[in-house]
């Protein structure tokens, strides 16, 4: 059981109100006998002993309830700062997110492991046509006049497809691995309990997402770069699936 400042500072009132009450009875008794001039010296020691035990017995109480009371504010801080982090983390990774992006997640995405496998080792490969205005948002920014280059090599293609050449797949890698890394980053402060679980899972549900499955995560490309590279974003998939998964309903009965 894990006792809180308050109930450490109920205690402790209850304590002190005991060992108060305690003494000044023992206190006016002693007093007592010496107005009346019986004075028993013995009894006079004793309550002198007890009085002195009490306070003694006070002082530990307060020593005691002031450990129990840092202790407290030690693990309040501890996980405001876990909570802290965790939005902080959250912050950074959206700030951090170019307007690409996503254009190049969702490129990525819809190619097949062996186009997968021709980015990550920089190889020049093919894309079908229909691919052409998802590849010009990704690649406009670093390549200006992308789309009249796709455009020449359309026309100049007989069957239909356009050639990625090595500088376009420099980029198109650069930007998925800059942002799975950035991903594995955030979600290794959940993996090891550094952050506040709760927010980050919050705020990283959508990765689950019918929508998002697989897009945001970039599961054929990273199959292909190495899972075991991305420790943390796995472990939180998983952890995300089993959290989401369906409740299983009671046998049917006969």
């Amino acid at each position: 059981m894990c006792l809180t400042i308050k109930d450490a500072l109920k205690i402790t009132t209850v304590i002190v109100a005991i060992c108060v009450a305690i003494g000044i009875s023992s206190g006016v008794g002693c007093w007592f006998y010496i107005r009346i001039g019986n004075i028993d010296w013995d009894m006079a020691s004793k309550v002198t002993t007890t009085i002195a035990a009490i306070l003694a017995s006070f002082g530990i109480v307060i020593a005691l309830t002031q450990a129990v009371i840092a202790r407290g504010s030690m693990l309040a801080d501890h996980e405001r700062s876990r909570r802290q982090l965790a939005i902080d983390l959250v912050w950074k990774w959206s700030t951090a997110l170019q307007p690409e992006s996503k254009p190049i997640r969702d490129f990525i995405s819809g190619l097949d492991a062996d186009q997968c496998r021709s980015i990550n080792e920089g190889r020049p490969f093919l894309i079908d046509s229909n691919k052409k205005g998802k590849l010009i948002s990704c690649l406009r920014k670093q390549f200006p006049e992308i789309e009249a280059y796709i455009n020449d090599k359309i026309i100049n293609s007989n069957n239909g497809h356009i050639v990625l050449e090595e500088g376009h797949i420099r980029t198109l890698r650069s930007h998925a691995v800059l942002y799975l890394n950035l991903l594995e980053t955030v979600l290794a402060s959940w993996r090891h309990n550094v952050a506040d679980s709760d927010i980050l899972e919050e705020q990283f549900n959508y990765l689950m997402s019918s929508d998002n499955e697989s897009h945001a995560t970039l599961d054929k490309f990273r199959s292909v770069v190495g899972i075991k590279h991305f420790p943390s974003i796995e472990k939180f998939l998983e952890h995300l699936k089993l959290k989401n998964a369906p409740l299983e309903g009671k046998p049917r009965t006969a």
